[in-house]
C-alpha cells in the first residue's frame, strides 16, 4: 500500500554521522539530522576536515585530533 510506505517514511529521519578520535583516543560522533539526500562520502570527508582544522570543539578527552569514519544511517524521528 502506498500511503502506508509514505507513513513509515515519515517516521524516519537520516542522519550524518561523523565520527573522530579525540586527544584522548576516545570516540566522539557529531551528528547532522536530515542531510541532503545525495551527500557523498568525500563531501563527508571534506567536511571533517574542517570541522578539525577549525578546531571548533574541545570534549572531556581533549580536541578532536583524527578522523575515523562517517555513516549516513536511517533513524525513527523523535
Amino acid at each position: 500500500d502506498k500511503n502506508l510506505s509514505i507513513r513509515r517514511n515519515n517516521l524516519m529521519e537520516k542522519i550524518l554521522e561523523l565520527e573522530f578520535k579525540n586527544e584522548d583516543g576516545d570516540t566522539k560522533v557529531v551528528t547532522v539530522v536530515d542531510p541532503r539526500e545525495d551527500v557523498t562520502a568525500e563531501e563527508a570527508q571534506n567536511a571533517m576536515e574542517i570541522i578539525l582544522a577549525a578546531d571548533v570543539f574541545e570534549t572531556s578527552g581533549g580536541k578532536l585530533a583524527e578522523i575515523i569514519e562517517t555513516e549516513l544511517l536511517p533513524r525513527a524521528r523523535a
